[in-house]
């Protein structure tokens, strides 16, 4: 490349040095970009943020509230990336919150109610645990059932990071309803459970909603009215988000949703749109409705769908919490695969059975069908087995060609880097194209390049990423039998590039026998 400084031509005649500073002048590393994160939920009355419009970021708990409204699934789905309040603690990562609006009729919130009977005649501490979290609750001798339910009323309210809110009433007032702080059928999934083994003398206390649980709590009951996320995904058709992470769970309510989302995850990332984006959901429920998701409706490369069976945790809190940690480790690893194996979900409650705990078959099941499985772990902490990809079927047939994570994020992350290395390097020093000509013949000019030029450009960065230059490690493999080529299409005077991109094996499994001889 011919280099020019600007006033300095073959004319100067003044003895001197000149020279100039061009800044920016590299080319730019995709490694280097902010990640940005998505988080897909329902707003309270008292969020700011419109409904169906464009995302807001936020950097606190205190935004979080302002921007979704205290306890609202979207305010609930930012603190989860803190473990349950405190400062969004994830560095270098830009966070958005985006709002689908809740169904606008026929819409209901989900509850459950705790009920108290009898006058106390000691002092006790009943435990509950509300969508995993609990509240500790004191009753004093001779605290009526009446005062027992407005003082667990109180209690529950002053955790204000709690999705949900509370009032005593009902019968004599000694009935607390708990309500969903958002309207929809994912409220069904919210979770009571309660401990009254050292509560007070003479004092019951008992939990009622939907469908019982394992362990002897409640998920609520009464959610309804399906909203849909077609209005945000129009609001976002050209924005970048590296990740999203949407609030789901219900294998029939939230089909819908998933569908709508996998055909936008293609749409956008085609040729013309270019946006690269991945999908992050949840589901507790059972592990044949949640692979029913993963091969019906989802079955899709960008999408992941990690299961806690009977989790208490909201998945929508589940989501945002992996989706957070995945994308921490994305930033120094675009390869990443075995750094997920075992990850701890920060905040996830564990699961209260032991029987809801995954063993190796149910693991195995779950891999095969799609379904990032997790498992509570002997140290109480929610981890994940094998971050893998929804996409488990060719039509009928078991198809597992893109399973782990690195297999779907490095040729995303091979594509923008050569759309950086074209715009930023490749394009400005050879404003003409050409095509390409034998060797032995007269090449192109300076300034021209043509579809072999560019094909070279490709096969080196490509060899830098097999040795894992400027990165936390490789994330390529065999670059010589899987070479860039390019083309000139000559009725539309431009080049046309393939880049078969073998992805670097994840380290996941080591076999031994051990022989005593």
């Amino acid at each position: 490349m011919l280099i020019i400084i600007p006033g300095l031509s073959n004319s100067t005649k003044n003895p001197g040095f000149y020279g100039e500073t061009k800044h920016a002048a590299g080319a730019i590393s995709t490694a280097s970009f902010p990640k940005s994160l998505l988080l897909v939920g329902n707003k309270t009355s008292g969020g700011s943020i419109t409904a169906d419009g464009t995302p807001q970021q936020v950097f606190g708990v205190a935004e979080a509230d302002q921007i979704g409204g205290a306890r609202s699934e979207l305010a609930t789905m930012a603190y989860g990336l803190d473990g349950r309040g405190g400062a969004l603690s994830v560095p270098g990562i830009n966070v958005y919150l985006g709002c689908i609006a809740e169904a606008s009729s026929s819409a209901a919130a989900a509850t459950a109610t705790v009920t108290f009977a009898g006058v106390a005649s000691s002092t006790g501490t009943n435990q509950y645990w509300i969508c995993g979290y609990q509240v500790s609750y004191t009753i004093s001798s001779g605290t009526t059932a009446a005062n027992a339910a407005s003082g667990l009323a109180a209690a529950i309210n002053s955790v204000l990071t709690l999705p949900v809110t509370a009032a005593a009433g009902g019968s004599g007032g000694a009935v607390v309803t708990i309500t969903a702080a958002n309207l929809g059928p994912r409220g069904n999934w919210f979770t009571l459970f309660q401990d009254t083994n050292n509560g007070p003398g003479t004092t019951t206390s008992t939990i009622a909603g939907g469908t019982s649980m394992p362990g002897g709590g409640v998920r609520f009951t009464g959610g309804a009215g399906a909203d849909s996320p077609a209005n945000l995904i129009t609001a976002i058709s050209s924005t970048q988000f590296d990740l999203i992470a949407i609030a789901c769970g219900d294998a029939t309510v939230d089909a819908a949703h998933l569908a709508l989302w996998k055909t936008w995850l293609n749409t956008a990332a085609g040729a013309t749109v270019g946006i690269l984006e991945h999908l992050f959901t949840a589901s507790t429920d059972s592990l044949a409705n949640a692979s029913t998701l993963t091969k019906t409706t989802l079955n899709e490369f960008r999408a992941f769908l990690l299961r806690l069976g009977n989790g208490e945790t909201p998945a929508s809190v589940i989501a945002s919490t992996a989706a957070a940690e995945a994308l921490q480790i994305l930033q120094s690893d675009p390869g990443a695969g075995t750094q997920f194996a075992g990850l701890a979900l920060k905040g996830v409650a564990p699961q209260r059975v032991s029987a809801d705990r995954s063993g190796g078959a149910v693991i195995e099941t779950a891999l095969g069908e799609g379904v990032t499985e997790l498992v509570t772990a002997p140290d109480g902490t929610v981890r994940i087995t094998r971050l893998i990809t929804t996409h488990c079927l060719s039509g009928s047939y078991p198809d597992y060609r893109t399973l782990d994570a690195a297999e779907t994020f490095v040729p995303d992350y091979c594509r923008e880097s050569a759309r950086q290395l074209w715009l930023t390097s490749f394009q400005p020093n050879s404003p003409r194209v050409a095509p390409s000509t034998p060797v032995e013949l007269k090449q192109p000019p300076s300034g021209v390049t043509t579809p072999q030029a560019w094909a070279d450009a490709l096969t080196s960065l490509a060899r830098q990423f097999e040795l894992g230059e400027g990165l936390a490690y490789p994330i390529l493999t065999n670059v010589d039998g899987n070479l860039p080529t390019a083309q000139w299409n000559d009725a539309g005077k431009y080049i046309v590039s393939a880049w078969p991109t073998e992805v670097a094996y994840g380290n996941y499994i080591c076999g031994l026998s051990v022989r005593q001889v």
